[in-house]
């Protein structure tokens, strides 16, 4: 598998319709308020619909393929990103004027958040010990300058307001027997003090933040608890005050991550994962409508980051594709390829003389199989879903694999379908995330 930072240009759509004409004689003072406050509150797209961004073709920027986070800075003239380094990270800070790029070894930790400051003068970064389970937060000033611990106990990125004067991130917690995740906001001149914004039981709270460009209010994604419902990820807008300003979700999509606001605050940016796919993909929430709009491309995108004028959308590009081959095991040297170059594939069994594996073809991720001829066809009728990691039965009659058939959204359970009948029946069931079925 192949992973580049990537960088996308947006292109910001022509203005709306500057305001209606009014004609006729005096209008009352009163009308003119409520008609303006009507059209400031969002009015206006009922005639002009909503600012959909559109973005030109990607322009590569990293070539080593291991990248697995990046982040660009508010004016555009950095780009940091963390790659692999055999069991290690290393951190890179890229110059875009000059590809002037330091790197900063990280050793038994992963990177799991990378922020700008809003002037650019420092890059913080969340470092956490698999091990441990206890997140870092690192200073580390621009253009060159040593790492400063900050705080520790972090479960997720950094996001500054927009003076720079504050910092949220969340925490996660055992209390009672319950799972708490909560929004804490800090000072940075006194980091240590922090205090709780949101706290929320039972609902996990995803690792990436967004405060909004007026400073009123923060985009996080959650999973908000389901009983008869599939689970599903929502985007709450917290105001400062801790009321809910506005939540959003989409029937289409079970994943969303890294929150971005765009332009002058009216949308948000998000890498998402439709009902049936594997790959992620750019999607835009427009939030006086209320509406999401995928943006069309044939590459996937993660890890999401944009300028302060939206201008450059950075993003790691996910292109990973996968052979099947096969060998005699007496003979490793003599490998065939049985199928050439597909979208990843991650998992597959044997049944018999065939293989089977999940594939994308349907347009959602469904088991097939492959014979020694190389022919490929599915198992059984295309469903809007994601079937993976099968395990055939030794009598060659069923396999049991892991899916999101059920009710849809991200909940995976366990399935069994009858390879003559092509019937599919669950296993377990429950807002659970049931994987890695085996077999004896």
């Amino acid at each position: 598998p192949a992973a580049s930072a990537g960088r996308l240009a947006l292109r910001q759509p022509g203005q709306a319709r500057r305001r209606l004409a009014v004609s006729g004689g005096v209008v009352a003072a009163l009308a003119v308020g409520w008609a303006a406050w009507w059209w400031g509150l969002g009015g206006r797209y009922q005639f002009t619909g909503p600012d959909w961004f559109e973005f030109e073709s990607p322009q590569r920027v990293t070539f080593d393929g291991n990248v697995n986070i990046s982040a660009i800075s508010p004016d555009g003239r950095y780009l940091a990103y963390a790659s692999m380094n055999g069991p290690d990270e290393i951190l890179h800070v890229l110059r875009r004027e000059d590809h002037v790029d330091k790197p900063l070894p990280i050793t038994q930790s992963q990177c799991i958040g990378l922020t700008f400051s809003p002037d650019t003068q420092a890059l913080y970064y969340v470092l956490k010990n698999p091990q441990e389970e206890l997140g870092r937060l690192y200073r580390m000033k621009l253009p060159s300058g040593l790492p400063t611990l900050i705080l520790e106990n972090l479960d997720s990125a950094v996001t500054f307001s927009p003076d720079g004067q504050q910092f949220a991130f969340v925490r996660r917690a055992e209390e009672r027997g319950s799972s708490v995740s909560s929004i804490l906001v800090a000072s940075t001149k006194n980091p240590a003090d922090a205090r709780v914004m949101v706290s929320k039981s039972n609902t996990q709270i995803r690792e990436q933040l967004a405060w909004s460009p007026k400073g009123d209010e923060i985009a996080a994604i959650a999973f908000p608890p389901q009983v008869d419902a599939p689970t599903r990820p929502a985007i709450y807008l917290f105001s400062l005050d801790k009321r809910v300003r506005g939540e959003f979700s989409s029937h289409k999509l079970r994943s969303l991550s890294f929150p971005v606001w765009m332009d002058d605050g009216s949308s948000l940016m998000l890498s998402s994962k439709a009902e049936g796919a594997e790959q992620s993909r750019l999607e835009q929430l427009h939030i006086p409508t209320k509406q999401f709009r995928e943006l069309p491309s044939a590459l996937g995108f993660d890890s999401i980051s944009a300028t302060k004028d939206s201008s450059i959308l950075a993003a790691i590009s996910l292109d990973q594709r996968s052979s099947i081959w096969v060998a005699d095991a007496n003979h490793l040297e003599d490998a065939h390829r049985l199928l050439p170059q597909a979208e990843d594939i991650r998992s597959l069994s044997w049944s018999g003389d065939e293989i089977i594996f999940p594939l994308a073809r349907t347009g959602n991720v469904n088991l097939s199989r492959i014979g020694k001829d190389g022919n490929v066809e599915t198992l059984a009728a295309p469903e809007q879903c994601v079937e993976e990691q099968p395990v055939s039965l030794v009598s060659g009659r069923a396999v049991i694999y892991s899916s999101n058939c059920a009710t849809g959204g991200d909940d995976f359970n366990l399935w069994r379908l009858d390879l003559k009948t092509g019937e599919r029946a669950p296993i377990t069931n429950g807002s659970n995330y049931d994987q890695e079925p085996d077999v004896s």
